[in-house]
């Protein structure tokens, strides 16, 4: 082996190693550039977003015939309240009727089931 052999090895794995830590110094350059140049524009609109909100909430009734969820927004796009049709806030989901039609009218849900804006704003207001 020839002494220039290993000057030309070192001298090799030192270019190596120098272009792996150039190519990564572009690469890091590259993203903070790409990251800094433009924002996203796949963004949600803020109709899609609450309405989003709103249909999340019909998610947590437990009615077998019908969720409804709401989102009511101000005019500065600041969610001021949530919720979903159910039985008012403080009776058992257990002990009252989730029937549509029955000749009893204690039998059937919409005696006991309130208004989803009335739960919210009670909800808003307490």
């Amino acid at each position: 082996m020839d002494e220039n052999d290993g000057v030309r090895a070192q001298s090799r794995c030192v270019s190596r190693e120098e272009q792996e830590e150039n190519e990564l110094s572009t690469d890091l350059s590259n993203l903070s550039v790409g990251m800094a140049e433009t924002k996203r524009m796949d963004y949600l609109r803020w109709d899609d977003y609450f309405m989003a909100v709103a249909l999340l909430s019909a998610m947590r009734s437990k009615d077998p015939s019908s969720q409804v969820g709401a989102c009511i927004v101000n005019a500065s796009k600041k969610v001021v309240g949530i919720g979903y049709n159910g039985m008012p806030s403080g009776c058992s989901d257990d002990d009252l009727p989730w029937n549509k039609e029955s000749s009893d009218p204690l039998q059937n849900k919409y005696m006991y089931g309130m208004c989803i804006v009335t739960e919210m704003v009670i909800g808003i207001v307490a």
